[in-house]
C-alpha cells in the first residue's frame, strides 16, 4: 500500500510538470497568434485576442503565485526548506530519494542519497552536503546500523545542520551504542521549550531497559508519567521494567493502560511484553524454588 502511495505521488508530480509545460506551450502559441493579428484588418479580433491572452497570463500568474506558495517539499520542509529545488537531477534525485523513507523503501533511499553523495558533490552548497549527511545517517538508523547512522549525524552537524531533530538522533544512536553518559549529555541540551523534549525520559528510559536496568529505566518512565509526556509509551515502558522487577501486578495495571492509550504498534508491543513477561515469571518461579529448598 505504501508503494502505491509513493507510485501516485510521483504520478502527481510529472502530471504537474506535464500541465505546466502545456501552459508555457500555449502561451507561446497566444503570444505568435496575437502578432499574426495585429498584422491584420480586423481590429476587433485583436481587441478579443488581447483580452484572451491577458486573462491566460493572469490564470498562470496566480497558480505560479500559489505554487510558490506551497512547501518546496512534500516531506519534512521544515528541516530541508528551499534546498534541493528546481528541476535539476541533483534535486530529482535528493527528491526522489526522501520520499523512498516515507514509503519505507529504506535501501533505494540509501542507494539514493549515496549515488547524490557520489556524483553531486561538488556541486551542492553546505547546506545540501548536510542533508544528504543526514538523510543518510536516517536511512542507516532505520537499519539499524547505528555506527554508520552516528558518523553521517556527526557530520551533518559538522557542515553547520543545526536541529533539535538531529540532536535527538545523535542522542539516540550514542545509547543504543551503550554510551550512555554521552546520550543522556547530548539530552540535556535539547530545550525543554521544544516539542520534542516530550520523548527525552521516555528515550533514556527505554536505553536502561536495554541495559537490563529496569530501576533506573522505571525512574525515567515515572516521570515522563508523571509530566504526562509520551504517555502511552511511558505507561508500556513502566509496565515492561516493572515486569523486570517482579512487580507483576503492577505492571499488568500499566500494560492494560498502555493499550487504552493507544500505545504506537500495539500488537508488537504486546508480543514484547508478553515475552518479558513469560521470562520474568520462569525467573520469579526459579528463585521461588530454590528458596524453597534452603527452607
Amino acid at each position: 500500500m505504501n508503494y502505491l502511495k509513493y507510485l501516485f505521488r510521483r504520478f502527481t508530480q510529472n502530471l504537474r510538470k506535464a500541465a505546466a509545460a502545456a501552459l508555457s506551450s500555449v502561451t507561446v502559441i497566444i503570444v505568435i497568434l496575437l502578432f499574426v493579428m495585429s498584422l491584420t484588418d480586423v481590429p476587433h479580433m485583436f481587441s478579443f485576442a488581447m483580452g484572451f491572452f491577458l486573462a491566460v497570463v493572469g490564470l498562470i500568474f496566480v497558480f505560479g503565485i500559489v505554487f510558490m506558495m506551497l512547501p518546496a517539499h512534500r516531506y519534512d520542509s521544515d528541516i530541508i526548506g528551499r534546498n534541493f529545488t528546481g528541476p535539476s537531477r541533483m534535486a530529482r534525485l535528493f527528491r526522489n530519494s526522501v520520499e523512498a523513507i516515507f514509503a519505507r523503501r529504506v535501501n533505494y533511499a540509501l542507494n539514493g542519497f549515496m549515488k547524490l553523495d557520489e556524483k553531486y558533490s561538488d556541486s551542492m552548497n553546505n547546506d545540501e552536503k548536510a542533508l544528504t549527511a543526514f538523510y543518510t545517517g536516517r536511512c542507516y538508523d532505520l537499519m539499524r546500523y547505528y555506527p554508520n547512522a552516528s558518523r553521517y549525524y556527526d557530520k551533518a552537524a559538522s557542515l553547520g545542520m543545526k536541529t533539535d531533530v538531529l540532536t535527538m538522533l545523535i542522542a539516540r544512536c550514542r545509547g543504543e551504542m551503550g554510551d550512555m553518559k554521552e546520550a543522556k549529555a547530548i539530552y540535556d541540551t535539547i530545550d525543554s521549550k521544544c516539542p520534542l523534549s516530550m520523548f527525552v525520559r521516555t528515550d533514556i528510559g527505554r536505553l536502561y531497559l536495554r541495559r537490563n536496568d529496569a530501576e533506573n529505566a522505571l525512574k525515567w518512565y515515572q516521570e515522563s508519567i508523571d509530566n504526562h509526556e509520551n504517555y502511552a509509551e511511558a505507561l508500556g515502558g513502566a509496565a515492561v521494567a516493572n515486569v523486570m522487577l517482579h512487580n507483576f501486578d503492577k505492571a499488568a495495571e500499566l500494560y492494560q493502560a498502555a493499550l487504552l492509550n493507544h500505545i504506537p504498534d500495539p500488537n508488537s508491543y504486546s508480543a514484547y511484553y508478553k515475552l518479558t513477561l513469560e521470562a520474568a515469571e520462569k525467573e520469579a518461579a526459579r528463585k521461588q524454588a530454590a528458596a524453597a529448598e534452603k527452607v
